[in-house]
């Protein structure tokens, strides 16, 4: 004698299985497929090395099965763990393909990733797209398309210097190219800037400007040339500001601790930190 299980009570269960398990539930028969792929099941995709499942003999399968198993996608995290077993081109294009309700996305790739991932992140992404975590490799050249993310809100975008076990700066050119794109976000709310070296300026003329105004939260770090006049325009100038940190582990001299002291008396409701508390 079969037992019957309501739909609902599957569906139920279902969300106790992990991405592994749901993909074998597919192929049970039609009714189960059809539970499998039920868009509760499949909001977001986060992939660590606590996670992904051991045994995978072919990762950037698996995760391709699993994106295209999730068109109501609405957020996609892989950790540098993670990325080192994958090649981030080719899953960041079956992610752009299939998952056009994607809201958040975090890359973390050791040595960055190049121009062309973020060029197709931003051409894919760019009505949906409300969160960024990424990093450019240094040796990348040319323009930037982070500006046509138009509709983020939050963004943490880290510049990254060691390339092949060698550590390698980028051109100030090639980092004011990264700011203007950056200033060119009108609705960004909540900014991380890391590994930037000589591009800070241009962020802070950008922002006196007017430009990026609705600006709550402003993380800066390792960053090495970071000129404290520079740390007072965006103060005054960013009306909404609630949050200011700054790394200050290069800071010998203390000039950071001195000048947020100062400010923190004339700006009480900002909270001035060198802790990295903020998180995209």
């Amino acid at each position: 004698r079969k037992m019957y299980i309501p739909e609902e009570i599957l569906l139920v269960i279902f969300q106790y299985l992990d991405p592994k398990d749901l993909l074998a539930t597919v192929q049970v028969s039609t009714s189960w497929s059809r539970i499998s792929r039920d868009p509760k099941l499949w909001q977001q995709i986060i992939l660590t090395g606590k996670t992904i499942p051991l045994n995978i003999e072919n990762l950037n399968l698996y995760i391709s099965q699993l994106i295209q198993m999730s068109p109501s996608l609405t957020t996609f995290r892989i950790d540098e763990y993670t990325s080192r077993k994958i090649s981030p081109h080719f899953i960041v294009k079956t992610l752009v393909e299939y998952c056009v309700k994607l809201r958040e996305l975090g890359l973390e790739v050791r040595g960055g990733v190049g121009l062309d991932i973020l060029d197709l992140i931003a051409r894919n992404c760019y009505k949906s797209l409300q969160s960024l975590n990424i990093g450019i490799s240094s040796v990348e050249t040319g323009l930037s398309s982070i500006g046509f993310l138009r509709n983020l809100k939050k963004l943490h975008f880290h510049i990254e210097s060691w390339t092949d076990h060698k550590l390698l700066f980028v051109t100030k050119e090639q980092e004011d190219l990264y700011m203007t794109g950056i200033l060119a976000i009108v609705g960004l709310e909540e900014l991380i800037l890391e590994g930037v070296m000589r591009g800070f300026r241009m962020l802070a003329r950008g922002i006196k400007e007017g430009k990026i105004g609705k600006l709550k939260c402003l993380a800066l770090r390792y960053l090495l040339d970071i000129d404290m006049d520079d740390v007072v325009t965006i103060v005054n100038s960013l009306e909404k500001l609630e949050y200011l940190e700054i790394d200050d582990a290069h800071d010998i001299m203390a000039e950071i601790v001195d000048v947020t002291d100062t400010l923190q008396l004339e700006f009480p409701q900002v909270m001035f930190t060198n802790f990295p508390h903020l998180k995209i």
